[in-house]
């Protein structure tokens, strides 16, 4: 009698709670990673983890970006969770350019190239980041009842007037008039 097969992995879908957690995860293996920097082996071994590192957070973000933008409430969870996260990485390796200067002048070039393409990966994402994360710009949908959107955009303000003895305001500095001969 054949055995029973094993049911597969069941994943469950991602979440913005969830995609959060794994890049927050990834940022600590950064953190680990940069601080057990001390010799050639462990920069070695730095400079495996880093890429892989980058290349999950590349994921994440394209995951990411298939998900609804949450809420302001789960913004504000997931960026006080963040700021702890890079508070504690900032605190453990102190500025970049202190934590390049404690390093032995044969591994920094290692180090820099990583501390360079993390960088970059930051960057590239942080659009993602911003969207997801940040509660400082809510790009959340509005709501869909017009009534209870309040009116936001102000009324473009009345052109002055200007009478005769006004001379029109000069192309070149608009808060000048023009010379009267």
């Amino acid at each position: 009698m054949p055995l029973p097969t094993p049911a597969p992995d069941v994943v469950p879908p991602d979440t913005v709670e969830s995609l959060a957690d794994q890049f927050m995860l990834q940022l600590d293996q950064v953190a680990r990673a940069f601080q057990s920097v001390k010799d050639d082996s462990s920069t070695n071994k730095m400079a495996e983890v880093i890429p892989l590192a980058l290349t999950e957070f590349l994921s994440i973000a394209s995951r990411m970006e298939q998900l609804p933008v949450p809420s302001q409430v789960v913004k504000e969870r997931i960026n006080a969770e963040m700021e702890t996260r890079e508070e504690e990485m900032a605190r453990a390796l102190g500025g970049q350019e202190e934590f390049l200067n404690k390093l032995d002048p044969a591994i920094r070039p290692t180090v820099e190239k990583s501390m360079k393409d993390f960088n970059f990966t930051m960057e590239s994402i942080g659009s993602m980041m911003t969207k997801y994360f940040s509660v400082e710009n809510d790009t959340s949908p509005p709501p869909s009842d017009p009534i209870l959107v309040p009116e936001t955009a102000p009324s473009p303000a009345p052109e002055p007037e200007l009478s005769p003895e006004t001379p029109a305001p000069s192309p070149l500095d608009p808060g000048t008039p023009p010379a009267t001969e």
